[in-house]
């Protein structure tokens, strides 16, 4: 019990102090626009929208739970992360059931240490994005998959588990595709036949049954969108596609550094991998055996992909935090001190940035700037009116969501099209600004309302991007 409770007390520390400190990056705007759009009603619930476009590129569970937040409390981005923040618990949860059931409660104690303070796992449980969700719901699956095919004496719950583990996987693929399919369900497949216990006889009904679920859960709104948009499902379907192999290509090695994402704890990630060594000194030998072939596989196939960033790297938290916990209470009971202690110098840091640096953390990562577009939602004089760009620009996401409305392309060369946009706001760069208001009609009236500047980072900061400054005016007829 006590060591349950220490779990929950750091999960908590882990996702919930300060959890405004870091500013939303790309990817929680595209999920709180969305959001928004369908709170707002400007969108269905089944066919969402990003900035007016069809926003079919991801699956909608995470962003109905981010809409449902936007119904009971809009714009508030501290609610918007208490559900992730849920989730990655229940991430933590499923992740020491699992183990403890491959090994015992002290490692599984451990292991959901280990894995509480990698970086990755305290990020993705503080953004309201897809990731830790389709996650945590596989990490379910396996559990319950686990229970199926290495079933204990005292269990008799075959078909209760299967279905069980047909939702986990449904409300997964709903969560973010095959995305965890691939990333983590088939890494521990390949791994599954290592476990003691084993076994498939008799298994294949219910594993039918747990794929029936599965199916039904995650085709059903590709299903609709099928009916209602084929084409623009089609087109999606395509653009994403094309992105697995066109966008951020890498070479096959790019993630031979993977062990350092484990953080503090990629060392022992490191010693890990020296199999040799550590096959004929483990008990749980069988047990390591599956854990390295596990993260193995993860590895393998995150690098057959030609499209590759390191946060694609989040699933592989899960078997590096299991192959942590296994070396650390090998020592811890062969009499070594150390383990404990680096453990509780751990948690002490990680404590003390999560409950008192984190604001310092926030700033150091995303800069301190408080001109944003944000600022003109209470600007009595925008009250009522569009806002637009010129046609032609790139228009950042992090735009639209600092402003909280939509922002249209407006053609400023097609002088109907202008009128009828009256009145409006204007954003424009600020290098641009006088240059692009000159080619307007003569019968117009500007009001400039400032320059904004929506970067997480200062001007002299490498990753600065101008196209992220605008001029706001408000153009009307005289």
């Amino acid at each position: 019990m006590t060591r349950r409770l220490i779990l929950l007390l750091l999960a908590c520390v882990a996702f919930f102090p300060h959890n405004t400190a870091l500013r939303p990056d790309i990817m929680e705007c595209r999920n709180l626009v969305t959001a928004h759009e369908i709170a707002s009603g400007e969108c269905t619930w089944l066919v969402p929208t990003m900035n007016g476009a069809l926003r079919l590129e991801k699956p909608p569970l995470p962003t109905w739970i981010a809409a449902a937040v936007e119904s009971i409390s809009p714009d508030n981005l501290a609610l918007q992360r208490v559900p992730p923040a849920l989730a990655a618990m229940l991430w933590t949860l499923f992740l020491f059931l699992l183990v403890r059931r491959l090994t015992d409660e002290e490692t599984a104690f451990w292991t959901a240490l280990a894995f509480l303070t990698c970086y990755q796992v305290v990020l993705m449980g503080r953004t309201a994005t897809w990731d830790v969700y389709c996650h945590a719901f596989m990490t379910g699956a396996l559990l319950f998959l686990h229970r199926i095919f290495c079933p204990k004496e005292h269990e008799n719950t075959c078909w209760r588990d299967a279905a069980i583990a047909g939702l986990f996987l449904g409300l997964s693929f709903l969560s973010k595709g095959p995305v965890s399919f691939f990333a983590l369900l088939l890494p521990f497949l390949i791994a599954f036949p290592l476990l003691p216990g084993f076994s498939i006889k008799g298994k294949w009904l219910p594993t039918l049954l747990a794929v029936a679920i599965c199916i039904a859960l995650s085709s059903w709104w590709y299903i609709y969108l099928y009916l209602a948009h084929p084409t623009e499902l089609e087109s999606v379907f395509h653009k994403e596609t094309g992105a697995w192999t066109n966008r951020n290509v890498r070479p096959w090695y790019y993630y031979w550094r993977f062990w350092v994402e484990a953080g503090a704890w990629a060392p022992i990630v490191l010693a890990g991998l020296f199999f040799p060594y550590w096959k004929r000194r483990l008990k749980a030998s069988k047990t390591y055996l599956f854990v390295l072939i596990f993260l193995l596989a993860q590895l393998i196939l995150l690098s057959l992909m030609p499209e590759k960033k390191f946060r694609y790297l989040l699933p592989m938290m899960l078997p590096m935090a299991m192959l942590t916990g296994l070396l650390l209470v090998h020592w811890h009971r062969g009499g070594s001190p150390w383990p404990k202690r680096v453990m509780v110098g751990v948690l002490g840091v990680f404590t003390f940035v999560e409950l008192l640096a984190m604001p310092l953390v926030g700033r150091l990562f995303t800069g301190e700037q408080p001109n944003t577009l944000a600022l003109l939602r209470h600007d009595h004089r925008t009250d009522g009116l569009s806002y637009h760009y010129p046609a032609g620009e790139e228009l950042r996401i992090e735009v639209v969501h600092a402003a909280g409305r939509k922002i249209q392309p407006l053609d400023l060369s097609d002088t109907a099209a202008v009128r009828q946009a009256l009145p409006c706001v204007l954003l424009t760069h600020p290098e641009a600004t006088d240059s692009l208001l000159g080619t307007l009609p003569n019968d117009l009236r500007f009001e400039k309302l400032g320059t904004f500047d929506n970067n997480h980072h200062p001007p002299t900061a490498k990753h600065y991007n101008t196209a992220m400054r605008y001029d706001a005016t408000v153009v009307r007829k005289r």
